[in-house]
């Protein structure tokens, strides 16, 4: 089991793909203290729109710390003994965003990440890290904001759950959510009479060069793993995207719709090529002045998932409670599986998967964001409970 990740990138491309492009704050800790993110693109690094500069080029960053203490256990399988009995992690996070202006519309964006690599169910403290070049692209920005064109090293995404939900679990969504993507893409977005729409469109590959490694340590298992799940290694721009939105609709505050349908181009191995389609709607309501409810729904189709052929449903529905500093999530998930050829025992699957989890995120006066959180998830014939507990620093030289 996996803890859900810090949103590396703000949603972008209308929640196509987790491209630093978005309009909204990076790191609007008192807007969304249970969202943090680095968000290294055009102008979302202060959150104040287009950089500031009396000249150009100009220069903006923002570094993000975390320290993560997790525990795996209460472990079980279904049939047979579990891999292991429990866990204990101790995990250092840095991410590093970095902006480079060459005009008021023109930017170079990159971030960079040093966490723990190796994975696995091993004890740790500080092991196995190192760092990796996230993303890396150029991209341009109309004044009004509602163009854009990026080129470059990006991740993708269909659905969004695994960065929007609040705490410390986002479902089974980050199945559907790749590092290490070169492209390039464009958006759109328009005022009409059902509200603000955007639409987004991007044609990929996985980047399978010198920019995905690791900077300090060999990764041979790593490359071994994201070749075998891992974007289609595909010799050209093959894999494509295509995303719209809808939102500020008239007589209805805080609703969101979004749709996103892709295919990702078959690849090594024989790899079967996968389709998906998914579709979220989030909402939020103010209950007060520091009261506001944020109901959040996502589904999620995909067909040749996991490289075998295979469809696969999931299903994610989140409730958060902000209140003032405070953040109350609770959030439960559930994908299905069924048999495109042959049947789910032969390629060693089990029908279903499904988990729940509680958490409380409190951002402080004095800077460090602070969350604390339990999932209970069933995968793949293992139950794993999963305690966290987070402490998160952001520095801008803002």
């Amino acid at each position: 089991m996996k803890p859900s990740k810090m949103n590396p990138l703000r949603r972008a491309c209308a929640g196509l793909i987790a491209l630093a492009l978005a309009m909204a704050s990076s790191a609007a800790l008192a807007e969304n203290p249970g969202e943090i993110v680095l968000d290294p693109g055009a102008g979302a690094l202060s959150g104040k729109g287009a950089t500031a500069a009396s000249s150009y080029p100009a220069f903006n960053w923002e570094m993000l710390l975390a320290l993560e203490k997790t525990r795996l256990g209460q472990i079980s399988a279904d049939q047979g003994a579990a891999p292991f009995s429990q866990a204990n992690f101790l995990d250092p996070i840095v991410q590093l965003a970095l902006e480079f202006k060459l005009s008021p519309e023109w930017g170079v964006y990159a971030l960079s990440q040093a966490r723990n690599l190796s994975g696995g169910a091993d004890n740790r403290v500080f092991d196995g890290v190192d760092a990796q070049l996230l993303n890396l692209f150029l991209a341009y920005q109309s004044q009004d904001k509602e163009r854009s064109v990026f080129a470059g090293k990006f991740d993708v995404s269909f659905g969004e759950a695994w960065h929007r939900v609040d705490g410390i679990y986002s479902g089974f969504s980050e199945d559907y959510h790749y590092q290490g993507a070169l492209g390039l893409g464009a958006r759109r977005g328009w005022r009409s009479g059902w509200g603000k729409m955007a639409l987004s469109a991007m044609a990929f590959k996985r980047d399978h060069g010198i920019t995905r490694d690791t900077w300090f340590a060999p990764r041979d298992e790593l490359r071994a793993q994201a070749d075998e799940n891992g974007l289609a290694n595909t010799p050209g721009l093959r894999s494509a995207g295509l995303s719209w939105e809808l939102s500020e609709m008239p007589g209805v505050d805080g609703l969101r719709l979004n749709v996103d349908a892709g295919h990702v181009a078959q690849g090594i191995q024989g790899r079967r090529a996968m389709d998906v389609a998914a579709a979220t709607l989030e909402y939020k309501h103010q209950l007060a002045q520091d009261t506001e409810l944020r109901l959040y729904g996502e589904l999620v189709s995909a067909r040749g998932f996991d490289g075998r052929e295979l469809a696969a449903q999931h299903a994610t529905l989140s409730a958060s409670l902000v209140a003032g500093r405070f953040v109350w999530t609770a959030t439960g998930a559930r994908r299905s599986f069924s048999a495109l050829s042959g049947d789910l025992a032969s390629q060693g699957m089990t029908p279903r998967d499904r988990g729940v989890a509680v958490a409380l995120t409190y951002a402080s006066e004095a800077g460090p964001v602070l969350q604390a959180g339990v999932a209970r998830q069933h995968a793949q014939g293992l139950a794993v409970t999963q305690f966290t507990l987070r402490a998160i620093w952001l520095w801008a030289p803002h």
